[in-house]
Parts: structure tokens; sequence; C-alpha cells
């Protein structure tokens, strides 16, 4: 486990919002296989609710990518979704968490089972999740799964 990952998983728990702002933080140029998406509360901009991050190939389960969401609020049933789409658009994954500090990670589908090729153009989204299921205040951001 990578030490961003360590340090989302034990991230602290702080107030509360629903609706709010989100920022996409770029990767280096050079790594343009991983990305982070921070979700940030309304009321508080500098209080962030939970984010998404990604890593392309050859992390995960299927040696495809990774998607992992973090929810650092214990907001009730408020949560993080995070998506990853094929460069036409097609949707390959998609995870989602809720609760105080909780985690989710999942493998990307192998090609061979309708995830991105090696060297594909993906697109990565995270959103805030609503009680009922809504998504809202989505951001994204296009990389290459290499």
């Amino acid at each position: 486990m990578s030490s961003l990952r360590g340090k989302a998983r034990s991230a602290a728990v702080g107030a509360v919002a629903v609706i709010g702002l989100a920022t996409a933080t770029a990767a280096p140029a050079a790594a343009t296989n991983s990305a982070t998406i921070t979700m940030y509360s309304a009321r508080n901009p500098t209080n962030d609710l939970g984010w998404g991050q990604w890593w392309g190939n050859p992390e995960g389960s299927h040696q495809n990518g990774e998607i992992a969401v973090f929810d650092n609020e214990c907001d009730g049933d408020n949560g993080i979704f995070a998506a990853l789409y094929k460069h036409d658009g097609t949707l390959v994954n998609v995870v989602s968490v809720r609760g105080c500090t909780s985690s989710n990670v999942i493998g990307v589908k192998a090609e061979s089972n309708g995830g991105p090729a090696w060297g594909e153009s993906v697109t990565f989204e995270v959103c805030k999740l609503l009680p009922a299921g809504q998504k809202v205040d989505c951001q994204s951001t296009r990389r290459v799964n290499a």
C-alpha cells in the first residue's frame, strides 16, 4: 500500500457540509496514470469531505488499475462516489463509500472484461453522494491508463 493510500485511510474527522466546492489535483506531467480529486465543504472551503483516487495499470487486482474513495466526515448518509470511463465514454467501474473515515477500494476491470486498454485515455470522475443517492458537485479529469 502506498503512503498516499495509508495517509488517506487515516484521515481526521472534520465538519459537515452537503453541497460545496470541489477541485482536481493535477498529477505531475510524468505521472499521468494517477489522479486525486478532493471534495470540499461549501461552508468551510478548507475542509475536505473526502476524495477519490485512481491509479492506472499495473495496480489493482486485475493489474489494470485501482479506484479508491475516502469519506472523511461523520455526516450521516452522505458519501463519496467515483467512476472510471473509457475514452469513448463507456462506464468501466464505480465505487462509493459512506461513513466516518471510511474507505473502499476496487480493482479496475481487466481489458478482456470491458476495462481500458494499456495506453488508453480514461476519464476519472468523483462526486459527493447525497443520502438518496444523488451525485452532486462532480469533478473529472482525463488521464492515460499506463
